[in-house]
């Protein structure tokens, strides 16, 4: 999953989980996503960011949250399914729709982000760290949350001492000008 698609989507589920969120109106309708949902969604991004992090080691931990996470919200969704329970969520028919929002036009048209594919990776691990913090403010896990803002934050501190780094060590070079053409009259 590419870096701009996690933000998108972390983004839509901010919007979901919270629906004054949108625009900030009260009376929305309720949230969306049941709550052992919502943590299976967060299980689902923290996959899509452990492959896209620089640092292997913070991906594989990211992986072994994410699976504890999904194991356990799935548990909680065979275990909160009631006869009167719908499965679907409440649609919004008079009402607007959340935040961000993921169309079909998106897949066919060029990328709106095309910034983002020339980041350095630390540049990455930063945009991923602050995905990571979003996520771990959206579970309602506090095991899980603990564990993904730790990483976010570990993830963060490399990144930051990359930078440093990067931009410390790129010699600046001043601008030689160029020679000035020479006009002769005809």
């Amino acid at each position: 999953m590419k870096i701009p698609l996690i933000l998108e989507k972390v983004s839509f589920l901010k919007g979901l989980i919270d629906p004054n969120w949108v625009d900030g109106g009260p009376g929305q309708p309720g949230p969306i996503f049941r709550v052992a949902m919502a943590d299976y969604v967060v299980a689902e991004l923290l996959r899509g960011v452990s492959q896209n992090v620089s640092n292997q080691e913070i991906g594989a931990r990211l992986l072994a949250v994410g699976k504890d996470l999904a194991a356990q919200s799935s548990a909680s969704m065979a275990a909160s399914f009631d006869d009167d329970d719908d499965i679907c969520p409440p649609w919004y028919w008079n009402g607007p729709v959340p935040h961000g929002g993921l169309n079909f036009q998106s897949l066919v048209e060029p990328d709106p982000h095309p910034w983002l594919q020339h980041l350095t990776p630390a540049m990455n691990d930063v945009l991923l760290a602050n995905a990571l913090r979003q996520l771990a403010s959206l579970t309602t896990s506090a095991k899980a949350s603990g564990a993904i803002k730790e990483l976010g934050e570990s993830l963060m501190k490399g990144a930051s001492s990359r930078l440093y780094d990067e931009y410390c060590g790129t010699p600046v070079k001043p601008r030689i000008p160029s020679p000035r053409p020479t006009t002769r009259a005809a």
